[in-house]
């Protein structure tokens, strides 16, 4: 049987984001208990245009295997819920 492979968990963010701050807080916590990939993406450097031009107004926003579950906020029992979903 094949190892299952490890859910990617991506925060949109940009410098001096205190809802990011919060969201990461959170991400790293849930990491603790539930092991995963976690990448940060900056919307504010020029390769990542395409995600400025999306959520310049809404970040954070997180991503867990490339599909939006959290927008603004990031609620620790739902993020759980959305994680454990893309396991299975």
């Amino acid at each position: 049987m094949a190892a299952r492979a490890l859910s990617v968990v991506s925060l949109f963010t940009r410098k001096d984001c205190t809802l990011c701050d919060s969201a990461k807080f959170v991400i790293k916590k849930v990491q603790n208990k539930i092991p995963f990939q976690y990448e940060e993406v900056d919307i504010a450097k020029p390769e990542n245009a395409k995600w400025h031009t999306l959520y310049t107004n809404d970040i954070p926003v997180i991503h867990v295997n490339g599909k939006e579950v959290a927008r603004h906020r990031l609620n620790e029992p739902q993020f759980i819920a959305d994680l454990q979903k893309a396991s299975e």
